[in-house]
């Protein structure tokens, strides 16, 4: 219930709990740091048991998990909603259709992990690693995204509205559809991002750089755009080179 405090667990009853099928930890706390890699049974009865785990997902929501290293594990539907994962290792780790609600991600290591169609809404992703990670069709409404590195990610159809991106690395990254309504993106790197067909209706692209090096900038949305000059030059150039390309004048 609301309120309840969080209970102590050691890593190695944790494991021995799973491996017993065990699903249900919420409000646990780990010690700072553990290492769940190190287990091989671990790993291999996470990879065995993929059907179950699907329909059963390990339930870890509101729990204290700081610095855990569960890189390159399998944990589909995982149920961290509100869960404290600062400085996390989840590098690789297959996390399909999480739920990380309001989870506290601040300096986490998510490179390559798989987070399709994950629930990462109003989550404090700030200043994590997320380079070549899979956000295809995740939902992270009014996340915090300052300073994250999300070089060559795959944000493809992604719901990033009301986000901020502040400051991050998005060199690269395919933005494809993705819907950035209201997000600021103010220092924010687009240098070879792919922005075919993105929506930039309302967002804020006040200092944002590298935009001139963006991909598909013409075919992005835009009302009531928030920007200077030089982004407002920027864009009227990419829609006009894109104009041109379907007129054919003979």
């Amino acid at each position: 219930m609301f309120g309840e405090k969080r209970k102590l667990v050691s890593g190695e009853e944790f494991i021995k709990r799973v491996l017993a099928g065990d699903r249900n930890f919420p409000r646990t706390e780990l010690q700072d740091y553990y290492n769940l890699t190190c287990n091989d049974d671990l790993k291999k009865y996470l990879e065995e048991n993929a059907r179950d785990l699907y329909n059963r997902p390990i339930n870890l929501e509101h729990s204290k998990l700081k610095g855990v290293n569960a890189s390159r594990l399998y944990l589909p539907r995982l149920r961290a909603n509100e869960a404290r994962l600062e400085e996390a290792n989840l590098s690789g780790a297959y996390l399909f259709e999480a739920y990380l609600w309001g989870a506290d991600l601040v300096k986490a290591n998510l490179g390559w992990a798989y987070l399709r169609k994950a629930d990462l809404r109003e989550a404090n992703v700030k200043e994590a690693c997320l380079m070549r990670a899979d956000l295809v069709g995740a939902n992270l409404l009014r996340a915090d995204l300052r300073k994250v590195q999300l070089w060559d990610a795959d944000l493809t159809e992604a719901i990033l509205v009301g986000v901020d991106l502040k400051g991050a690395d998005l060199m690269g990254a395919k933005l494809k559809e993705a819907n950035l309504r209201g997000a600021y993106l103010g220092g924010a790197d687009l240098k070879g991002a792919d922005l075919t067909g993105v929506n930039l209706m309302r967002a804020d692209l006040r200092g944002v750089k590298n935009m001139e090096n963006a991909r598909g900038l013409g075919t992005a949305y835009f009302y009531e755009t928030k920007v200077t000059p030089k982004e407002k030059a920027i864009i009227e150039e990419a829609l006009k080179k894109e104009k041109e390309k379907i007129l054919v004048v003979e």
